[in-house]
C-alpha cells in the first residue's frame, strides 16, 4: 500500500491486522499507536506528519468494507471503538 508516496511494507498491514484479530475492542488510536512505532515505519528514512493516522484509516476501512469488523457501540453517532466480527 501506497500512503503520501511512502511504500508501507505488507508486515505493517498485516500485524496491525493481528493486533485488531486479538483485541476485543480496539480504538483507531490504538492501531496508529501500533503502526506509528512499527519496526519497520519507524526506520523509514522519510515519514510524513500524519502517516499512520492515514494507514491505520485505510486498514480499518478496507477490513469494514469487507465486513470482518465493526462499531463496538451502535448507540453513538461517531464510531469510537471497533471490534471483530469473525474468527
Amino acid at each position: 500500500m501506497k500512503v503520501q508516496g511512502v511504500e508501507i511494507p505488507r508486515q505493517v498491514e498485516d500485524d496491525a491486522v493481528r493486533f485488531m484479530k486479538g483485541s476485543a475492542v480496539f480504538r483507531s488510536q490504538d492501531v496508529q499507536r501500533l503502526i506509528d512505532e512499527h519496526p519497520m515505519i519507524d526506520s523509514l528514512a522519510w515519514k510524513p506528519a500524519g502517516l499512520s493516522m492515514r494507514v491505520d484509516d485505510r486498514i480499518i476501512q478496507r477490513e469494514r468494507k469487507a465486513g470482518v469488523i465493526g462499531p463496538d457501540d451502535l448507540d453513538r453517532p461517531r464510531v469510537a471503538s471497533w471490534r471483530w466480527l469473525r474468527a
